[in-house]
């Protein structure tokens, strides 16, 4: 990549994120493994995120997916991420069932 693709590309990124800042009473202790992620879970609550794309262990416990799961939020690999974006979508017949 040029400067100038890399230029590009980070302004794309600006134009499309959202800053966000969680409560400061928003950190609950909820990765027991490394209290220093519980920020991370906040943010994504406090974006209300659909994904929590990372691949830090700490953050697929049970207890951290459930939490997550609680509010909307599904913690997902990067290799799943992808995978799943690029399968095309179930289609399902009037019935309910999976047309392959």
């Amino acid at each position: 990549m040029t400067d100038e693709d890399i230029d590009q590309f980070l302004q794309d990124i600006q134009r499309g994120s959202v800053v966000v800042e969680p409560a400061p009473d928003a950190t609950a202790a909820i990765v027991t493994a490394d209290p220093d992620d519980d920020p991370i879970i906040a943010t994504a609550i406090a974006a209300s995120a659909d994904v929590l794309c990372t691949l830090d262990r700490h953050l697929h416990t049970p207890t951290v997916v459930s939490y997550c799961q609680q509010h909307g939020i599904e913690v997902s690999g990067d290799v799943e991420l992808l995978t799943r974006w690029k399968s095309p979508p179930e289609q399902t017949s009037l019935e309910g069932n999976v047309v392959p």
